[in-house]
């Protein structure tokens, strides 16, 4: 896995390389109810509140902070076998999460981003992302802790 890179001040960017299928790797990441099932620092559920279809709620535990983060959001792209999008956030400021997978000779190669926008990210945008960066770690070693168990069932 590499460390989280930083060309623009609001996008951060993983790249790994995992001994599983694309089509594996795509399907543990696009089931998004059994996140918390694995990395138990995120959930995403169908939106508690008043909301349109597709709206989910993520909650995101950081650090030693006793609640979560709690965003509003949606899957915004899924082609399946390659690419899931979700965009999270609101009140000015919203992050957009990316997973690209590729088949490579060693396995499959794991894209991620995490990209800051809004009217908001200039002032809260690159502390956001600072924070951000360790949850993206943090899920990056638990596709690949999950990827690499034995006869794996998804």
């Amino acid at each position: 896995m590499t460390a989280v890179a930083q060309a623009d001040p609001f996008i951060l960017t993983t790249s790994q390389i995992v001994a599983a299928k694309p089509q594996m790797a795509f399907k543990l990441i696009s089931d998004l109810p059994a996140y918390a099932t694995w990395a138990p620092f995120l959930t995403i559920v169908p939106a508690a509140r008043q909301a349109g279809p597709g709206q989910l709620d993520f909650r995101i535990w950081v650090g030693k902070i006793p609640a979560p983060f709690v965003m509003a959001g949606e899957v915004v792209v899924s082609e399946p076998g390659r690419l899931i999008a979700w965009r999270m956030g609101g009140f000015g400021i919203r992050l957009l999460e990316t997973f690209e997978i590729a088949q490579v000779r060693a396995g499959t190669q794991i894209s991620h981003s995490v990209q800051c926008d809004g009217r908001l990210r200039g002032l809260i945008g690159k502390g956001l992302l600072r924070t951000y960066g360790g949850v993206m770690r943090a899920l990056d070693a638990a596709i690949a802790r999950r990827l690499a168990l034995p006869k794996i069932r998804l």
